[in-house]
C-alpha cells in the first residue's frame, strides 16, 4: 500500500519538472550544494540591500521606525 502511494506521489505532475520524482531529485542535488554557497551570503546581503534600499518607500521606513518622521513647520 505504501509503495503504491509513493509511486502515485512521485508520478504526480509538476510544472517545469514533469513529475514530483524529478523535482525531488533536482532539489536534493541542489540542497547538497548549499554548504558550499554559504560563504556568498555575506557579500550578497549588503549588495542586495545597497541595490534595493533606495527603492523602499519612505512611508514604510517611517512606519517601521527606521527613519524619523519629517518635522512639521
Amino acid at each position: 500500500m505504501l509503495q503504491a502511494l509513493t509511486r502515485v506521489i512521485h508520478a504526480a505532475p509538476v510544472p517545469i519538472f514533469g513529475s514530483v520524482g524529478t523535482a525531488s531529485m533536482f532539489l536534493c542535488a541542489k540542497g547538497k550544494m548549499l554548504p558550499r554557497m554559504v560563504g556568498w551570503v555575506v557579500p550578497l546581503v549588503p549588495g542586495a540591500l545597497w541595490f534595493v534600499w533606495p527603492a523602499v518607500d519612505d512611508g514604510w521606513k517611517i512606519e517601521m521606525g527606521i527613519k524619523s518622521a519629517p518635522k512639521e513647520i
